[in-house]
């Protein structure tokens, strides 16, 4: 019984040695990751809430309100950008947001426009 748990020990410790050791937050990534990030991002429709009530119960839905998805590229100078799975904030004229690095090349864009209730995320893999 007492080999049985041994056993059992040893290969929960292997299997989160592993993923302890492939984990982003365990490897950092040891680039300099200091440069200019080109992508596109799309703009998201704007909705708003609607709430039906009749015969005693409710509905909740979404209404577009404006056109389709449409895409906007965007160019952020990111600097002294360092550590472990860093996010950098940067603002400009359309707005504010972060970048959340997750590899060397490959930066997560999430982007709050100054126009209320239109938020816009994207992803790239450019980069010079």
């Amino acid at each position: 019984m007492i080999k049985i748990f041994y056993i059992l020990f040893i290969c929960l410790f292997v299997i989160f040695y592993i993923i302890a050791c492939v984990s982003p937050v365990a490897s950092p990534i040891g680039e300099n990751r200091n440069g200019t990030y080109n992508g596109t991002q799309p703009t998201l429709q704007k909705r708003w809430l609607t709430i039906n009530i009749g015969n005693g119960g409710f509905t909740l839905g979404y209404e577009n309100t404006n056109a389709g998805t449409t895409s906007d590229t965007f160019n952020i100078d990111a600097t002294n950008i360092s550590g472990i799975d860093p996010y950098y904030s940067f603002q400009n004229t359309k707005g504010a947001g972060t970048l959340k690095f997750i590899s060397s090349n490959k930066v997560i864009v999430t982007f709050r426009k100054l126009v209320p209730d239109y938020y816009v995320i994207g992803e790239t893999t450019c980069r010079r």
